[in-house]
């Protein structure tokens, strides 16, 4: 991996002066190689020589993260095609990620690599520093502790992100002094210092008071809902069973811990007065001042609340048809002949909530056809909800990104009780998430499962990928929830249903999703396999 520090510090804002003295790396190709002598050097023991210094180094770091393009708008965008539930309008290699088509000279992966991969050095440099200043973590102040505990939370989280978009993957662990060509590890040796990560962050991060509180920055507890996520990945995706029991031990003590609580009200949750509300385990921040972070521009269509382009990410049509056909879900009627939806007398209020659908008001006073009014080859879609914010400008929103939150910890603990001992016992925790829906309609969809209603751990595993789906769309999951229970479970259970729908027939663009080999992961970029001497 070929990587340059960059030290100048003239004329920089302070966001960049706090990202230069982390000697952060630009990850270049050949062709943008650009060798700049330093001002000067930065003596790293200054950077770390009060709890304060070392907290601007942190959130140095954690701004690469939530300000940075590619890894926040970019890469939603990215993986909202990529996933299949969301898809995003383009030509090209746009059509290509939509259609499930990954090549190694695609430019949105790259840039998702290589901003992912500046974040990670720039944690890199926080974590060395303690590892070769102070071995024993116990002994540092609280303060510190946090820092490193979050340091190492970050990386924990980058590097499950990239194992699972990419595979096999460089993984540096050190600071990148000059240039470096670091070799691939195996998905098995990554997953291995994902869970180091997440271990050691455990150990350091605070412990929380037991009392659901807004969020203030990552827990123990929210080491543990990573922890669970990372073990029950690996058990689907890999079909590693014997993991489920290690999935089902930190998922109880994030829910045990009694840190966090689902908000009563989705509408508020999915407002900008949910913003860092008692549900966030982990919540990437937003402001008005960062250009770069606008998820609200990404989702939510042009002229509904600012006459500012926007709406690059929609969602498929029959994310639609498939919720409200599900008499778990809905109350509805199906033509006979045809099997399409033709009348929906109540349904899951989520639907309302996490979607502008049918037809929506311009701030113009006129009106906008979407799915499943507007139901036109070209034009079969919506959109979600979650990000309005009618003070954004053309580049930024308040908006935060709800990376991790409690709700997906209780679906995960319902689907890992399903894999251990079958529906009975699990029902007690989706039927908390949809409780929670339901509380918020009319008071009787979505249905509270039971054996009766879902009778075998098979039913149930399929019916839980879609409830995850329900819950969670555009939250940034789409690509791994398509893919963690395996190919055959992806092309079976999810690209079926987009091969085969029919209410309208998609544009031929978007019409067919690739079922080969190559669909699970994104193909790492030629800029990355052309100049890394360590990659074959």
């Amino acid at each position: 991996m070929k990587n340059l520090l960059i030290y100048s510090i003239k004329k920089m804002k302070i966001r960049t002066f706090l990202l230069a003295i982390l000697g952060v790396t630009s990850l270049l190709s050949c062709e943008n190689t650009l060798i700049e002598e330093p001002d000067y050097s930065v003596d790293a023991s200054k950077v770390f020589s009060t709890e304060e210094r070392a907290q601007l180094a942190l959130q140095g770091a954690l701004s690469q993260l939530e300000d940075g393009f590619w890894t926040n708008q970019g890469y939603h965008q990215l993986i909202s095609c990529a996933g299949g539930f969301l898809y995003r309008p383009g030509s090209g290699h746009i059509t290509e990620y939509n259609n499930f088509i990954f090549k190694d000279n695609q430019a949105w992966p790259e840039n998702v690599w290589n901003s992912n991969y500046n974040a990670i050095y720039s944690l890199n440099v926080i974590i060395k520093y303690f590892e070769d200043n102070n071995p024993d973590f116990t002994a540092l102040s609280p303060g510190y502790q946090k820092v490193l505990g979050t340091a190492y939370f970050l990386r924990g989280y980058e590097y499950f992100k990239l194992v699972r978009l990419w595979g096999d993957i460089p993984m540096p662990l050190e600071p990148a002094v000059g240039i470096t060509h670091t070799p691939l590890s195996s998905e098995a040796v990554i997953y291995t210092s994902v869970i180091n990560d997440f271990e050691q962050a455990k150990i350091l991060l605070p412990a929380g008071t037991g009392i659901p509180s807004k969020y203030n920055g990552p827990l123990k507890s929210a080491a543990d809902a990573f922890l669970a996520k990372v073990y029950a990945t690996q058990a689907g995706w890999y079909n590693m069973p014997q993991l489920w029991e290690q999935a089902k031990i930190h998922a109880d003590l994030a829910i045990n811990s009694k840190n966090y609580m689902l908000l009563p009200s989705i509408a508020t949750l999915h407002s900008p007065a949910g913003r860092n509300s008692e549900e966030a385990i982990f919540e990437m921040q937003a402001n008005y001042s960062s250009n770069l972070n606008n998820l609200s521009q990404a989702y939510t269509p042009q002229a509904l609340e600012v006459d500012i382009f926007g709406g690059y990410i929609r969602v498929q049509p029959w994310m639609w048809t498939r919720q409200l056909g599900d008499n778990l879900y809905s109350d509805f009627t199906k033509n006979a002949s045809t099997g399409k939806i033709t009348d929906v007398r109540d349904h899951d209020p989520r639907v309302d909530i996490t979607y502008i659908d049918s037809t929506f008001t311009k701030i113009n006073g006129s009106s906008s056809s979407v799915y499943p009014r507007a139901k036109w080859a070209s034009g079969a879609y919506f959109y979600i909800a979650k990000y309005l914010d009618p003070n954004r400008t053309s580049s930024a929103s308040i908006r935060n990104w709800k990376v991790l939150r409690y709700a997906d910890i209780l679906l995960l603990r319902a689907e890992i009780e399903n894999e251990l001992t079958g529906p009975a016992n699990a029902f007690q925790y989706v039927n908390e998430v949809l409780d929670r829906a339901r509380s918020n309609g009319k008071g009787t969809y979505p249905l509270s499962w039971d054996i009766t209603k879902v009778s075998t751990k098979e039913e149930f595993r399929k019916k839980i990928a879609w409830e995850r789906m329900y819950e969670l769309i555009g939250e940034g999951h789409e690509f791994f929830e398509a893919r963690r229970r395996g190919k055959d479970f992806l092309v079976n259970e999810f690209i079926s249903v987009h091969n085969n729908f029919n209410d309208p027939v998609l544009a031929s663009q978007y019409r067919t999703k690739e079922t080969g080999d190559g669909i699970m992961h994104l193909v790492i970029p030629l800029s990355e396999t052309s100049n890394n001497n360590s990659i074959d």
